[in-house]
């Protein structure tokens, strides 16, 4: 008859085992990656909607891509902490690629490009 409530008791210590190996790895994880942000805008200071915006990492080759919204802003997030090119391209407006963009964990990083 202890054979079974023992049993039950390894159970529940099992699943709070890895509950907490869970939420210890959580924080670790979200601390790699940062966000850059900004506004599109042309030489005149008017703002590009629907520019494509891509951060790539140098050292892993991940890439996030968004596009401006009506105000020319856009957020790239999550991006990995590291040295990012970021590339940003419009219709009718030179490809620009802004390369050693360096991107610190938990950094909110504001780059606003100016395209011609």
């Amino acid at each position: 008859m202890t054979f079974i409530p023992r049993i039950r008791a390894a159970v529940a210590m099992s699943a709070l085992l890895m509950a907490g190996l869970l939420l210890w790895q959580t924080p670790a994880l979200a601390q790699t990656t940062g966000t850059v942000s900004g506004v599109v805008a042309d030489t005149t200071g008017a703002v590009i909607p629907g520019a494509t915006v891509t951060a790539k990492e140098v050292a892993t080759g991940l890439s996030v891509t968004r596009t401006t919204n009506a105000s020319g802003i856009y957020d790239l997030s999550p991006v990995d902490a590291g040295v990012s090119t970021v590339t940003v391209s419009a219709p009718g407006f030179a490809k620009l690629s802004q390369t050693n963009l360096q991107v610190n964990a938990l950094e909110m990083r504001d780059y606003s490009p100016v395209l011609t």
